[in-house]
């Protein structure tokens, strides 16, 4: 008997390795041969209708949990804003305690009094606009994954039934195809960078190196499931300038990697991540330097203007801000990466948080942020191809003066 239930099982991972792998080997063809079968539209689609059918049922059984179960925070927590700390209607009256303080004497005064002027203080210090910048954007609603589900152990049995099946579905079939695409993806990055980096300087070089490029972040991006729409093409970057672009995680090289080539401009990283750092450099012209080291600015910014004047090389991509933001806003750009006289192409990247939470911030470690994204439903997101920006020339009023004298008086030489 247990001979037959070992047998069983046996033959049951067999099969189950067989799938997977014979999933993982398509979809790593369909990647090389560039083929949309229209597969992951359809599959997005799909999940769009049962996260409406999720929000349905969650908002018919709103009232029975308010009234059994009471979530307050749950609530709140489904909320597309959700405020780091709540309003209190006892203390949150800054104004009427400031005219209490004029006409109370010392005497009476407590040092509760000033509680609510530290609440507020307090209250603008936490959620100012910078630090929400680097928190998880909420959702408008919910999509079956546990981040966005806090606090709720029963809503309704089918909705129940629906979220194991997904979470099985997420963890026992995307994730192993996923699993090893990705390691596919990364072990075909490393050998075509170690093969163009041994070949000669030259058109066939740049030929090869840019098609194993395109062809190994096309199956990377698969590893994601990555959904990707790309909207005004003309505006595509040229190889006469750079290319900027607002950041929210380090998958955005493979979103534009995957309709483009590029150079990228970034810091170096250390263990294997690292290790596969320094040999696509080799290879692709990338510029990686330690943001420790001050003199590493100005030899990174010589080394950029160099390779720009090159026309075999790819555009530079760089993210200006210097930092992973959560997708909902921009912070200033650092100005090191406009100090070429190149024009310059802007791009803008917006993930779609309903189908997994692109940013890297919502985890504490890369190894957390990477399980997140190949456990979750999809990667979706919109590239805006933006126009062509050009440096604009300063003229000094020393200039202007030695223009104007030359102009009044012809004889002086300009030479």
């Amino acid at each position: 008997m247990l001979t037959t239930a070992a047998s069983i099982l046996v033959a049951i991972v067999k099969y189950y390795a067989i799938f997977e792998s014979s999933v993982a080997f398509f979809i790593i063809l369909e990647g090389i041969l560039n083929i949309h079968l229209g597969i992951r539209s359809t599959y997005i689609k799909c999940l769009l209708k049962v996260f409406k059918f999720g929000n349905n049922r969650v908002e018919v059984k709103r009232p029975v949990i308010e009234l059994t179960q009471k979530p307050e925070r749950v609530w709140n927590a489904m909320a597309a804003e959700e405020k780091v700390l709540e309003d209190d209607e006892v203390y949150h009256k800054p104004l009427e305690v400031e005219l209490k303080y004029k006409t109370t004497p010392p005497s009476d005064f407590k040092l509760q009094n000033v509680l609510p002027l530290i609440q507020t203080a307090m209250k603008d210090i936490v959620e100012d606009e910078v630090t929400k910048a680097f928190d998880a954007e909420g959702l408008p609603y919910w999509n079956m994954l546990t981040r966005t589900n806090k606090g709720y152990q029963y809503i309704s049995f089918r909705l129940s039934v629906i979220w194991f099946a997904g979470w099985w579905f997420r963890h026992f079939i995307l994730f192993p195809v996923r699993f090893m695409i990705a390691i596919a993806g990364q072990i075909l990055l490393v050998l075509s960078a170690m093969l163009c980096s041994r070949l000669p300087a030259g058109k066939v070089k740049t030929a090869i190196s840019r098609y194993a490029t395109k062809v190994t972040f096309r199956i990377l991006a698969r590893a994601l499931s990555l959904h990707a729409t790309y909207h005004d093409r003309k505006n595509m970057a040229k190889r006469d300038g750079i290319c900027v672009a607002n950041h929210t995680s380090p998958i955005d090289v493979i979103v534009l990697s995957c309709d483009n080539v590029y150079a990228f401009v970034g810091q170096q990283g250390s263990g294997l991540f690292g290790f596969i750092q320094k040999e696509i450099a080799k290879a692709f012209s990338h510029i990686w330097f330690e943001r420790a080291e001050s003199k590493d600015r100005g030899a990174v910014v010589a080394r950029m203007k160099d390779h720009v004047k090159d026309p075999n090389k790819p555009t530079i991509l760089i993210f200006p801000e210097g930092a992973c933001v959560n997708n909902t806003s921009v912070l200033m750009f650092k100005k090191g990466g406009f100090e070429l006289d190149s024009p310059v192409y802007p791009v803008a990247i917006r993930y779609n948080p309903v189908f997994g939470d692109a940013f890297w911030g919502a985890q504490p470690t890369m190894q957390a942020h990477i399980w997140s994204m190949l456990t979750s439903w999809a990667i979706v997101c919109d590239v805006w191809y933006l126009p062509v920006m050009n440096k604009l020339v300063r003229i000094t009023h020393s200039a202007l003066f030695m223009t104007s004298v030359l102009i009044n008086d012809p004889s002086i030489p300009t030479t």
